[in-house]
């Protein structure tokens, strides 16, 4: 049985406004199915639907019409060859006048590494001394919770930090009890807190966040703290007496602040 041959012609013209046109000379035939069978009336009614709707546009309207008659292509060579020195100039100084930028490097040249110095001093005392009092039980576990409620302290004060210095509109973040615990919330925002010690205690040993808390400031922060110690003293100094790299510390102290500031959020949430 031979196939019926299609007799569409399609015809697509990109206009000025890149719309497309399709120009279709003749319709197809309807397919009947062969001899042997009756017509199928919903193929042939599909077929003058669609048919029947399909927009037509005369060939002779965009024969001669070309979009590209008032293009030059070498009109932005020319502007960039005029501007590019002093746009770039400009925009290599434009970080100066920042706030932000000068905070971030304030941040990390004055205050990261005194605040991170006391936290690792007082996380490695403490569990050093937690850990060999152990073998008495009660003045060991007297140490552990000095240094847990330090730790968790400590980590709400790096988070006021780090929000002060770096804010983030994407990132929220729950503020996390230090010691008291919220025991339910009643209607109208009334909220009741945990008035026993015991079960204050308790909750805080059993939270993975106290631990997490100290395992920061002894693991994690250091090495960043030090770092950027070292490159306070060389590259800082050194940067603003010749002016000239300032832009580019002040663009890489920002960067790096927003980095170490998402690590503790992320660490600290």
């Amino acid at each position: 049985m031979a196939q019926p041959q299609s007799q569409n012609k399609l015809l697509y013209l990109n206009a000025g406004d890149d719309r497309t046109f399709c120009i279709l000379d003749t319709p197809p035939p309807p397919y009947d199915g062969g001899t042997d069978g009756p017509r199928d009336a919903s193929r042939e009614t599909t077929a003058e639907a669609s048919t029947s709707v399909t927009p037509r546009a005369s060939e002779d309207l965009y024969r001669d019409y070309d979009p590209y008659d008032d293009y030059d292509e070498n009109a932005h060579l020319l502007d960039a060859d005029v501007d590019d020195d002093r746009s770039t100039w400009k925009r290599y100084w434009s970080g100066t006048l920042n706030p932000y930028q000068w905070k971030a490097l304030l941040h990390l040249s004055l205050i990261s590494f005194p605040l991170a110095l006391f936290a690792w001093i007082f996380c490695f005392v403490g569990s050093v001394i937690t850990a060999s009092l152990l073998i008495t039980l009660p003045i060991g576990l007297g140490f552990g919770w000095v240094v847990l409620v330090g730790a968790r302290a400590m980590a709400r004060f790096e988070l006021v930090i780090q929000n002060h210095f770096y804010p983030s509109t994407t990132q929220l973040l729950r503020k996390r009890p230090i010691f008291q615990r919220i025991r339910r919330v009643r209607p109208f925002g009334h909220v009741e807190y945990e008035s026993s010690f015991y079960t204050n205690s308790l909750a805080m040993f059993q939270d993975s966040y106290s631990y997490r808390s100290v395992l920061y400031f002894l693991c994690f922060r250091p090495p960043i703290a030090l770092l950027l110690l070292i490159v306070s003293a060389t590259i800082v100094p050194l940067s603003i007496i010749l002016i000239i790299p300032l832009p580019v510390l002040l663009r890489l102290a920002t960067a790096f602040g927003y980095w170490q500031a998402k690590y503790a959020r992320d660490v600290l949430h």
